[in-house]
């Protein structure tokens, strides 16, 4: 396996679809977790990504990331540091002027169109199989639209050994059925920005009130560097961008290879 589950990307947060300037921040923050020992993405790839997710014709992408796996690049690599690497980019083009909102937009769609597609062959266990260690739900609540981080997070979960269910834009009533019928081993939500903590309040609130057992909700994103007390005001046991942290808090073990 190339990546280290207990090393993960942070949640890469975004803004509502009217918030542009948190948009581009969440942007350029999306991998600022990055571990040292992995390898710099190359220049020449990251050009080539960030030119076709922009061009009218998306298929490109997918050309691109063909080529990648072609010439060596393990999958994961492509998906836990290429593609987050173009997010940020596009964020600080956004930011010096270099770039629209729609390009943005755009862009952001595709890498997360992307990034759901590519067949994770390298070690991802099947949703489904027995060999799982754990049971995990991912959710963004509703009122965050850009949900990037959220999908590379689940994957990379999925890669470690969990069972990984994930829910975006999820309304309280939605959380509130998917833990009452499922026992999971914890519960992770997203957040971004300071207008998210009332929707992460009622998710958790909902989320307490339907679990048969004490379970641990976890709140991660770019709102916890912001604000040391991120787990008082939402109500969740705990507020980290690290996986391992996570895990440890949870009783949850992950496979080793």
């Amino acid at each position: 396996m190339t990546s280290n589950p207990t090393n993960l990307a942070r949640l890469l947060d975004a803004a509502e679809a009217n918030n542009v300037a948190s948009l581009a921040s969440h942007a350029v923050s999306m991998v600022a977790a990055r571990s040292k020992e992995r390898p710099h993405p190359e220049n020449g790839w990251l050009a080539r990504l960030d030119h076709a997710a922009v061009r009218p014709n998306g298929v490109a992408l997918c050309d691109v990331i063909r080529d990648m796996g072609e010439s060596g690049i393990p999958v994961t690599t492509i998906t836990d540091d290429y593609l987050p690497a173009v997010a940020r980019r596009f964020g600080e083009n956004w930011v010096g002027d270099r770039m629209g909102f729609a390009d943005v937009t755009i862009g952001m769609s595709r890498l997360q169109s992307a990034l759901r597609d590519i067949a994770l062959d390298d070690g991802e266990v099947d949703p489904a199989s027995d060999m799982a260690t754990g049971r995990a739900l991912v959710a963004v609540p509703q009122g965050e639209s850009h949900t990037f981080g959220a999908v590379l997070l689940a994957q990379q979960m999925r890669r470690a050994g969990l069972n990984v269910r994930l829910k975006l834009g999820a309304q309280p009533a939605e959380l509130e059925e998917e833990v009452a019928g499922v026992d999971y081993d914890f519960v992770a939500l997203s957040g971004g920005h300071d207008d998210v903590v009332e929707p992460l309040r009622a998710a958790i609130s909902a989320i307490r009130g339907a679990a048969s057992s004490a379970l641990p909700v976890v709140v991660g994103g770019s709102l916890t560097d912001r604000q040391n007390d991120v787990a008082r005001r939402t109500g969740a046991d705990l507020a980290t961008c690290d996986l391992g942290a996570v895990l440890e808090f949870s009783g949850v073990s992950i496979k080793r290879s």
